[in-house]
């Protein structure tokens, strides 16, 4: 059997415990490492989705 793939859920859960792991912000490119170390292969995209249903907060514009 393949490898099955991680679903939205799934990726959305993973990222939104990286942000309530640690009481600081993140930039970009740590919030992109910190997400490939959970299975998160590009967390940019999950990550503006879960700006965008105000789930975190963001002060600056991702795109």
């Amino acid at each position: 059997m393949g490898r099955r793939g991680v679903s939205l859920q799934e990726k959305r859960e993973r990222i939104l415990r990286i942000y309530h792991e640690p009481k600081d912000g993140f930039n970009l490119k740590k919030l992109e490492k910190l997400g490939s170390k959970a299975g998160i292969g590009a967390p940019t995209d999950v990550n503006q989705a879960l700006v965008d249903d105000a789930l975190v907060n963001c002060d600056k514009a991702l795109h």
